[in-house]
């Protein structure tokens, strides 16, 4: 029996040899062509499914056609793995001899290792790694343009070449860039390596830069009104073979008053919009990395928020915090039914401003320029847009302006 899953679709081999897909068909991936019988095993890639069959051959089921550009019609393979090299389509298996057969190669590909044979491979979007009957585990990687991804892959394949023997393997996958790998000794023991361990594993080596958390930096906050703040910091940049890079992380988890207040993804602010007027609160931040991971808290933060009555983000504008001049020609592009653009001009005074933009009151996203593409308009219903002004002052108390846009709806 065997069982693979990728993002969209899974497929199974039962005890009788016949192979099932289910899920998202979008390229006929879970289509399993007859006759479904003689199944060894099934595997399951980006709109494509392909099973082992008990003679070694290999068949693919996809409408995608460079995804089986050269596929081998002979015998005589043990293994496979589809989909290694990301913008490639590039996939490899396992002959019955230990060597890997690579087809739909293109300049994204992944270079075969060296040094067989193998009893298994696997990969993902930069990583080809083959396991040796002893136990040693050899690995290629596919070079980026990104040198903070290199610097990063550069690490593992110094520890990847520290492991002990291994008796099988895995490469763990957060994304195309976030790689972890775990294996099993010959004992029985877990070994894992990599830059986001998944939670409940070995922690690996703490020493290792890559996978140590350090605390966020230079906390601060602006004030939008009596009720509501943004918190503002700076995610730590680590050193790895000479290159700086910012560390990967999930997000970061805020802290008001000692109590876990929310989770944030991949952010280095948050707005805070529950507070209450003339009251003092304490934030801390910490980040969490991909594994589920917590970093040390930050330096500690006071707020203290005012009475000074409060600003109506839902069009009208109410009174507000020292005012710094207001966006202005505002203007809109349609792009279809559901999408636009929303542009407009900077306040002469604050041209290194940023701003906030809102629909009908609600936060969409902070923009650093003067324009914004919203892609998620309900045409159904009128839509009022605000751009807010901010502009630091000493203090951290930041002026708002606002330009509003009238109201349109299904055309």
């Amino acid at each position: 029996m065997s069982l693979s899953a990728s993002g969209n679709h899974t497929c199974a081999v039962d005890v009788n040899m016949q192979a099932h897909c289910w899920g998202l068909n979008t390229a006929g991936q879970t289509n399993v062509p007859e006759p479904n019988e003689g199944f060894r095993s099934v595997h399951t890639g980006s709109g494509s499914s392909c099973g082992v069959k008990e003679s070694g051959a290999l068949e693919c089921w996809t409408t995608n056609t460079q995804i089986t550009r050269g596929l081998p019609d002979t015998p005589g393979y043990t293994d496979i793995v589809l989909g290694v090299g990301g913008a490639a389509v590039q996939s490899c298996g396992l002959t019955q001899d230990g060597a890997i057969d690579c087809w739909a190669v293109n300049q994204f590909s992944v270079e075969v290792p060296s040094s067989g044979p193998y009893t298994q491979i696997d990969s993902n979007s930069f990583w080809l790694c083959g396991l040796t009957s002893e136990g040693t585990l050899n690995c290629n990687v596919r070079t980026s343009e990104s040198l903070q991804i290199n610097a990063r892959n550069q690490v593992l394949l110094n520890q990847v070449a520290s492991l002990p023997m291994l008796s099988k393997f895995e490469i763990l996958t957060q994304s195309s860039t976030i790689t972890s790998m775990c294996g099993l000794t010959f004992d029985g023991t877990l070994e894992c390596i990599g830059d986001s361990l998944p939670a409940n594993t070995l922690p690996g080596d703490q020493n290792n830069p890559l996978e140590e958390i350090i605390a966020v930096e230079n906390l601060s906050f602006s004030a939008y009104s009596d009720t509501t703040i943004e918190l503002f910091w700076d995610n730590n940049n680590g050193l790895v073979d000479g290159i700086q890079f910012v560390r990967l992380f999930a997000g970061s988890n805020i802290y008001r008053d000692n109590e876990l207040l929310a989770f944030t993804s991949n952010s280095s602010s948050f707005i805070d919009d529950t507070l209450a007027a003339d009251q003092e609160y304490i934030y801390t931040v910490a980040l969490v990395d991909p594994g589920g991971f917590e970093g040390p808290m930050s330096a500690p933060i006071q707020v203290a928020t005012n009475n000074r009555g409060q600003v109506d983000m839902g069009g009208d504008t109410g009174p507000s915090l020292a005012p710094p001049g207001q966006p202005t020609n505002l203007s809109i592009t349609r792009y279809g039914e559901s999408s636009l653009e929303i542009f407009w001009e900077r306040p002469a005074a604050f041209s290194n401003a940023r701003y906030q933009v809102y629909r009908n009151g609600v936060f969409l996203a902070s923009a650093p320029g003067p324009s914004y593409f919203d892609a998620r308009v309900n045409p159904a219903i009128a839509n009022f847009y605000t751009i807010v002004v901010l502009a630091r002052s000493a203090d951290n108390v930041i002026g708002v302006g606002f330009v509003n846009e009238p109201a349109f709806g299904a055309q």
